[in-house]
């Protein structure tokens, strides 16, 4: 490899640098700030560009997103700001009204669940006192039957 053949790889070396004035600099001449969190934005000025972090939330994005509208500054990575804030509201939306159909339909299983519950140690109540009512015409009838048996035959 340090051959710099053309059967080897190329290595990184001084000709592969960009002029020190540029480096850094987006297209336009603008430094690119990565900024992950609304307080990063207090350290953003003017003349700089913003890019928010690939693992920010939707929430928090649109949080970002309304900051830099209010202090008119530049974003990267998202093209159309306000359709973007947009978009993302009415999903937040869709998810929590998803969320509370979820949560009705929970409360409502568990209701029913009780209700069957109850109806079934109604049931089983009733069934034990009728068990208990036949248990008991059963003794009567075999005291009544070894009563019966005895008594002298006259």
């Amino acid at each position: 490899m340090r051959f710099k053949l053309r059967s080897y790889r190329k290595q990184p070396s001084v000709g592969y640098a960009s002029p020190r004035k540029v480096r850094g600099l987006d297209n336009k001449g603008r430094k690119e700030t990565k900024v992950e969190r609304i307080q990063d934005l207090e350290k953003v000025k003017q003349d700089e560009i913003i890019v928010i972090g690939a693992t920010v939330g939707t929430k928090k994005k649109v949080e970002i997103l309304k900051r830099i509208i209010e202090k008119k500054l530049q974003v990267k990575n998202v093209k159309n700001v306000e359709e973007f804030i947009k978009q993302a509201e009415e999903k937040i939306k869709k998810k929590k009204e998803e969320a509370e159909k979820k949560e009705t339909k929970k409360k409502k299983a568990k209701e029913e669940a009780l209700k069957k519950a109850e109806e079934k140690k109604k049931e089983e109540e009733k069934k034990t006192e009728e068990e208990k009512q036949k248990e008991k015409e059963e003794k009567e009838k075999k005291e009544a039957r070894e009563r019966a048996m005895q008594q002298p035959v006259t």
